[in-house]
């Protein structure tokens, strides 16, 4: 008999191209791009497929497994609700734009950051006119950050949420654009295949564990759920990568990112790196008809089942 885990049945179902007209990728690299196209599809077809997953309930042994060490049972829900917002973006109210390179960053030495110059804002006079001004990248951002060094150069992908606020005594409106940045640099050190793909040929040897694994579409996955939930009264993400203090990536950081939240820290269901790892265990659940145990992030490549990690 062959074993069939329920999350693929959703993700069967979903057959249709999802990328949206208000996903906007900019990429001045052709074969990025290409890419990138496929890699959006992949993120919201697997974001709708978990919601759908995690709402029907019908958790599989193997799921428990690899969720429960880093999800606490509170946070299912939530996070259902966020992938079902990756999943439908379509029907969301904000313009998406997803950039493959750093071009249209420009250093201020007044501001002594750098600017996104594709944000534009709506002034409100009575003409209705518009005009351009740039969002600046906050050195709390990343003090690394300089004149010579633009975030990709640290190896990050990155974000950045439209506001609204004042300047020079009028008001400025950029709270329906988002910004993805997606630094292809990341993928130079992990297996960048597609979870469509690993999960058709398998894994590659050397290429056992969670942190290994990148492709393209949970990498896209992380950085939208930072945006769908949007802003709180404050005007800061909902969703963060915690707090500034302890900043959470990568699997290790994910468990302990379940025991922080026991302690009185933030939910993993408002840490994007818990949402991308426990979508990719899911996602990975199941690999060439065999089950996968994701139990410590780590497997065994002969037997799919877990080991301790390094």
């Amino acid at each position: 008999m062959i074993y069939i885990n329920p999350f693929y049945l959703f993700v069967i179902a979903l057959k249709v191209s999802k990328s949206s007209a208000l996903i906007f990728l900019e990429c001045t690299d052709e074969s990025v791009s290409t890419n990138l196209e496929d890699a959006i599809d992949e993120a919201l077809t697997v974001a709708e497929a978990a919601n759908k997953y995690l709402l029907d309930g019908s958790y599989s042994e193997e799921v428990k497994a690899g969720l429960l060490p880093i999800w606490r049972e509170q946070d299912f829900a939530p996070i259902a609700i966020t992938l079902g917002l990756i999943g439908n973006i379509e029907t969301a109210k904000e313009h998406y734009h997803i950039f493959c390179d750093e071009d249209h960053l420009q250093w201020n030495d007044a501001r002594n950051a750098w600017l996104d110059t594709a944000f534009t804002y709506t002034y409100t006079d009575d003409d209705g006119s518009t005009k351009d001004y740039p969002i600046s990248i906050s050195r709390g951002y990343d003090p690394k950050l300089n004149k010579n060094t633009k975030p990709f150069d640290l190896g990050r992908s990155w974000v950045l949420a439209g506001k609204k606020g004042q300047l020079n005594g009028r008001e400025i409106d950029f709270s329906d654009q988002y910004h993805v940045h997606m630094n292809p640099k990341i993928f130079s050190n992990a297996d960048p295949r597609s979870i469509q793909t690993i999960v058709a040929d398998g894994f590659q040897a050397g290429f056992d564990a969670l942190d290994k694994i990148q492709p393209p579409s949970m990498v896209i996955l992380h950085e939208l759920s930072h945006l769908v939930r949007g802003l709180d009264e404050n005007g800061n993400l909902i969703i963060t990568d915690g707090p500034a203090q302890r900043q959470y990536y990568g699997y290790a950081a994910a468990v302990q990112a379940k025991v922080d939240a026991g302690n009185g820290g933030g939910a993993p269901n408002l840490i994007a790196n818990s949402i991308e790892y426990g979508t990719k265990i899911m996602a990975l659940v199941e690999v060439m008809g065999s089950s996968v145990w994701w139990s410590t992030g780590r497997i065994d490549l002969n037997t799919y089942e877990a080991i301790a990690r390094d």
